[in-house]
C-alpha cells in the first residue's frame, strides 16, 4: 500500500522534536499491552512528558517570573478553596482564621459607620456629656467576647493584616 494514498498517514512532519514523537507512538500502543507492562510504560510517559515540558520552556526565549501582588490575592477565597482538602486540626485553624477576617471585616465597617454618623452629627457627644458609642468601643466589646487565647491570636492576626496594609 502507497502511504502517500493512505489518508491516516501524514507524509507532513509536524513542527516537534523526535522525543515527543516517540511518546506519542508509545502513548499509541499503550491501550494494547498487557497491565505489567502498562505500569512501566506509563512510567516513561510521565517522565517523558516532564521532559518534552522542559524542553518546551528552554526553547522559549524568555520565561516570565510569577509576580504576586497581594492586592490581587483574595486570602478569604484561597483559605476557603484549600479548606476542603485539610485535615480536621488544619480546617479548624483555616476557620479561625476565617472567622478573625470576618470580625474585621465587621470592626472595618462598623469604624467607617460610626465615622460617618460621627461627621454627619457634627458633635459626637451625647447630650448628657458622655462620648458616643466609638471605635474603642467596639475593640473593648469584640475582645470582651474572646477567650484570653483568643484574644492573643487574634492581636498577633490584627499586627499582621496592620503590616499587609
Amino acid at each position: 500500500m502507497d502511504i502517500d494514498n493512505n489518508p491516516k498517514v501524514s507524509s507532513v512532519r509536524p513542527n516537534r522534536n523526535g522525543f515527543s514523537h516517540i511518546l506519542d507512538i508509545i502513548k499509541a500502543a499503550f491501550p494494547y499491552l498487557d497491565s505489567d507492562s502498562q505500569q512501566s510504560v506509563n512510567l516513561f510517559i510521565k517522565t517523558g512528558e516532564l521532559m518534552d515540558a522542559f524542553q518546551t520552556m528552554k526553547q522559549k526565549s524568555s520565561v516570565t517570573t510569577l509576580s504576586l501582588k497581594k492586592e490581587n490575592i483574595d486570602i478569604e477565597a484561597l483559605l476557603t478553596n484549600i479548606r476542603g482538602v485539610c485535615y480536621d486540626q488544619e480546617r479548624e485553624l483555616i476557620d479561625m482564621f476565617l472567622n478573625f477576617m470576618k470580625a474585621k471585616s465587621l470592626y472595618d465597617t462598623y469604624s467607617a459607620f460610626a465615622s460617618t454618623m460621627a461627621s454627619q452629627s457634627g458633635d459626637s457627644e451625647n447630650s448628657d456629656g458622655s462620648s458616643g458609642f466609638g471605635n474603642s468601643d467596639m475593640m473593648e466589646i469584640l475582645s470582651s467576647m474572646l477567650t484570653p487565647e483568643q484574644k492573643s491570636t487574634f492581636d498577633n492576626i490584627n499586627t499582621m493584616f496592620s503590616a499587609m496594609q
